[in-house]
């Protein structure tokens, strides 16, 4: 299961998105920079704050959680997120004596500073129902200034679909089995469906198969309701793999939001290939040289290509809208290695024109870059090293849309730290 989550949609005319770590770090040499900052204090933990500093892209974005009460070794490894969107973010803490704490942290609201408030009932009822922390969502409730957490589960045997809701409001959980009208071929290699992120649509929580397609649950409503959303058949060279390998390594989808409603995006990475044989080009044949059986076709992989695809919420069909291939990077692709020579994979799009991936050359020992592409200009947009493994790296971010801080003001890529080389920078 990844666990990078996408956030969800950004409102119209709000800066674009960003690359967020959801592994906390200790930053305090970072506190002067301009971020989004909450506190609480509770029982179990004493008084804590979360700061979530945020830079433009290329740089990573990235959040600490500060619990001067406790001494550094309380706890066993660094927070994580587990759902982000422009809205909140629901991180959880791991103590070295009990179970995992839950937090959901909201950014201001017409009336309310930014609020930090402990989740004392998730992580007992994700257990006892054995549903992953990874398939939950959040979505906001405006009217009420209360939220909604939604969490899925799939019965693989007598293939079932559960949503659990919990409702801010009551602080009441409830369980919706889903009626979902979903085509035979779901059920095919690798039967159901197996959310690999979870995104946001408005008052939506989109639980993603980046294999099959997308169930949008209606959340805010008390009696819950499900629709499924396909997602475009692999690219030809991806065909082989369907269903049998992480899709994380090739897809992403997410949301955002345009003047005339939801737009849902899907991005594929694909290898291309052209051929090699063992077949002398030679102006003479020899009869004894004749055999064809002996004759070797072998592919031989020559660079990538990334394809998006979009489609409004009421259309039923998708719509291909970028076709970018590495070559037409051409000397915006400022690697030391040639890109033909360097493994990219773990597309992420950001907003409406971007997408970030991992790339490694061949003989690399763990170092490698973040690459951001404007897929609209076919041009890098920027590039920041990383020394970090690869998986792991790119298992630790997520998109997330950018917020205007307290006061209207934004922060400017020129602000806070500089360009983060490792996640060792941020200790």
């Amino acid at each position: 299961m990844a666990k990078r989550r996408l956030l969800g949609s950004s409102s119209v005319g709000r800066p674009g998105h960003v690359l967020l770590c959801t592994r906390g770090w200790r930053a305090s040499k970072l506190d002067v920079v301009r971020c989004i900052t909450a506190r609480t204090t509770t029982e179990a933990m004493g008084s804590m704050k979360v700061t979530i500093l945020i830079k433009d892209l290329p740089p990573l974005s990235y959040f600490h959680v500060s619990c001067p009460d406790l001494e550094e070794d309380h706890f066993t490894q660094s927070p994580e997120i587990l759902w982000s969107s422009e809205y909140c973010i629901l991180f959880r803490m791991f103590p070295r004596s009990g179970r995992p704490q839950f937090f959901i942290c909201r950014d201001e609201q017409p009336g309310c500073k930014p609020s930090l408030d402990p989740l004392p009932q998730l992580d007992s009822h994700l257990a006892s129902e054995s549903i992953s922390p990874y398939l939950v969502g959040v979505v906001p409730d405006f009217d009420s200034q209360n939220y909604v957490l939604a969490a899925f589960r799939m019965d693989c045997v007598s293939r079932i679909y559960t949503l659990h809701v919990f409702r801010s409001k009551g602080s009441v959980w409830s369980k919706h089995i889903l009626a979902i009208d979903l085509p035979s071929w779901i059920y095919t290699i690798r039967p159901g469906l197996f959310p690999d992120k979870v995104i946001a649509l408005g008052e939506e929580v989109g639980y993603v198969d980046l294999w099959k397609g997308i169930l949008f649950c209606n959340v805010l409503e008390e009696q819950v309701t499900a629709r499924f959303v396909p997602l475009p058949d692999p690219l030809p060279n991806n065909q082989e793999y369907y269903d049998e390998f992480s899709s994380i390594e090739i897809r992403d989808v997410t949301c955002t939001e345009s003047p005339d409603g939801f737009i849902i995006r899907c991005v594929e990475m694909e290898d291309l290939f052209s051929s090699t044989t063992t077949i002398p080009e030679a102006n003479v044949i020899f009869d004894s040289d004749v055999d064809p059986t002996k004759k070797v076709v072998e592919p031989e992989c020559v660079g990538w290509r990334l394809v998006t695809w979009y489609r409004e919420t009421s259309w039923n069909y998708w719509s291909k809208e970028h076709v970018v291939n590495v070559d037409d990077l051409g000397a915006d692709w400022l690697l030391p290695s040639n890109p033909s020579c360097v493994q990219s994979s773990f597309p992420i799009l950001c907003g409406d024109d971007a997408v970030c991936l991992l790339s490694m050359s061949d003989d690399s020992d763990g170092d490698g870059w973040i690459v951001t592409i404007d897929i609209e200009r076919k041009k890098v947009r920027g590039i920041i090293e990383s020394s970090c493994d690869r998986y792991m790296l790119f298992s630790s971010a997520i998109s997330c849309a950018s917020k205007k801080y307290p006061g209207g003001d934004a922060l400017s890529a020129g602000q806070g730290s500089a360009v983060i080389r490792s996640m060792d920078d941020l200790s």
